[in-house]
């Protein structure tokens, strides 16, 4: 299974994977802008906003009913998300509707209403969706963490916003946005399923030839960052939040892969070094996971876990000593390349997966990779560069420690 890469009439990428022995298509729009675009504080949660308000109508589909109905009616599923660098709007149908997600997807992108009413009903679900988050504990120990560690690099923005930004957006907010940033220029199109790379091509550029002209949203490189070290907030809260990270290197560097391996080689699952020493072995919470988040800039490891306060600086040591314990650990590393390799093939088994994938990849390398080459890249990776990633950038004074605690709680790295 290889990408196939075209450039489309109106100038915008495709990428298209061909799978026959399937019954299903995804198809997705990635568009080049996300919260770091947005000019703070009056911006904050535009990107997010946007893409809300499209679903609401356009021009082929007037209402938010028919603009779902057109997909689900295939029994399909439509979705979008948006992120600190793009927005993503997807479709999953049956391989005989291709037609109607193509259609479907130029239409949520190019022609929205915009309509005053819509904007103030659904300016409210997305403030709705930030009270959520902000009475989750988990959710805001996520964003106090990115604020701590990126501080004033644009990768800090809350891709959510404010209650005060959001309740301030108006129809000129939406149809400025949409004539900075939605043109072929940003557009990036992934197609993967039951469908012909021509007759994929042909489809798009039939409906996106007008998309064509204006600006490419140039970002400037920001490689460096400043965190602070800690941010305690107190909540009403029964347990500590926990997230401690390091930053590391963009998304790109074979460092941040090397990473990924020293991920796997503490959190592979509740038989990892991670579960089994703070979870089973010491009780000291319910979950505990590690991640590298991967960013075109400046990414960062982190590992997160929630406990009792009394037991938090336990927790943390605990967690600091496995990492540096398990640095120089070459059995781990065996387990962890093949945990990964493992876990490659069996994502490669759904088009919707294959098409996530894709999308990062894209985003943060400027392709995707096909499943021999992601596990060609797992492979390739050398005890060496894991222990020297690791050792550059898991050292004690490069950890940043986000806390949502009970009141009066204290801390001390």
């Amino acid at each position: 299974m290889e990408f196939k890469h075209f450039t489309l009439a109106c100038g915008a990428p495709l990428y298209v994977m061909e799978r026959p022995y399937v019954e299903s298509v995804a198809m997705c729009a990635l568009v080049r802008v996300g919260a770091r675009d947005e000019m703070l504080p009056d911006e904050s949660g535009l990107s997010h906003a946007f893409e809300h308000i499209v679903f609401r109508g356009n021009s082929r589909f007037p209402t938010d009913k028919e603009v779902a109905a057109y997909i689900e009616e295939t029994g399909g599923d439509c979705n979008a998300a948006t992120f600190k660098e793009m927005t993503m709007f997807e479709a999953l149908v049956p391989a005989v509707h291709f037609d109607r997600a193509a259609t479907y997807l130029y239409h949520l992108l190019s022609d929205p209403l915009f309509r005053e009413k819509d904007i103030v009903d659904e300016m409210q679900s997305v403030l709705h969706e930030i009270r959520d988050r902000n009475d989750d504990p988990s959710g805001i120990v996520q964003e106090v963490l990115e604020n701590a560690l990126y501080r004033d690099h644009p990768l800090a923005a809350d891709i959510l916003g404010t209650i005060e930004s959001v309740s301030s957006f108006s129809r000129a907010d939406f149809v400025r946005y949409h004539g900075k940033f939605y043109n072929s220029e940003n557009f990036t199109f992934i197609v993967v399923g039951n469908v012909s790379a021509e007759r994929v091509c042909d489809t798009l550029d039939n409906l996106f030839s007008s998309r064509t002209g204006r600006s490419r949203n140039v970002r400037r490189a920001v490689t460096e960052v400043n965190p602070q070290k800690l941010i305690i907030v107190p909540k009403d809260v029964e347990q500590v939040q926990i997230c401690l990270a390091a930053p590391i290197g963009a998304s790109s560097a074979r460092s941040t892969a090397a990473l990924n391996i020293f991920s796997a080689m503490i959190d592979g699952g509740m038989s990892s070094p991670l579960f089994q020493e703070v979870r089973s072995k010491r009780g000291l919470c319910y979950e505990v996971a590690a991640h590298v988040i991967g960013r075109s800039d400046v990414g960062y490891f982190r590992v997160y876990l929630a406990t009792d306060p009394e037991h938090c600086a336990e927790a943390i040591s605990t967690v600091k000593s496995i990492i540096t314990s398990s640095i120089r650990n070459e059995s781990l590393f065996l387990l962890a390349k093949q945990f990964l390799v493992g876990k490659a093939a069996l994502l490669y088994e759904n088009s919707s997966s294959i098409m996530s994938r894709a999308a990062i990849k894209v985003l943060l390398e400027n392709r995707p990779s096909s499943p021999q080459e992601t596990i060609e890249e797992i492979k390739g990776i050398e005890f060496s560069e894991v222990v020297a990633a690791a050792e550059r950038y898991l050292v004690p004074e490069n950890f940043v420690y986000a806390l949502v605690a009970p009141k009066d709680f204290r801390y001390e790295p």
